[in-house]
């Protein structure tokens, strides 16, 4: 859509930026960074154990992430519930909350 525009960015994973940042506690994250969520997932496992956020988690960019976001999240073995509901008007938008029990 940006034809002939080009750009980078730098980014820093979720467990650095808590370290860096010396975080002491996390209660609630979330998502909807255009199909990257399971790679920041993945960038964030140490904050995810030891906080055990809730979380709401896009999962619409692609049809894997429907099924391979909420089985990692469970994978964890971290006590999570999974939800999926979608709570805007466009049906496609669904979104996996995780609640640690």
């Amino acid at each position: 859509p940006f034809i002939g525009h080009s750009g980078s960015t730098q980014t820093i994973s979720i467990d650095d930026f808590v370290k860096e940042n010396k975080i002491d506690r996390i209660d609630f994250i979330k998502m909807d960074i255009e199909g990257a969520e399971l790679g920041a997932l993945q960038s964030a496992i140490e904050t995810l154990r030891r906080f055990r956020p809730n979380l709401a988690i896009a999962i619409y960019h692609s049809l894997g992430d429907m099924c391979q976001i909420p089985n990692w999240i469970l994978d964890l073995n971290l006590g999570y519930e999974i939800f999926l509901d979608h709570f805007t008007i466009h049906s496609e938008e669904t979104v996996c909350f995780a609640r640690a029990c």
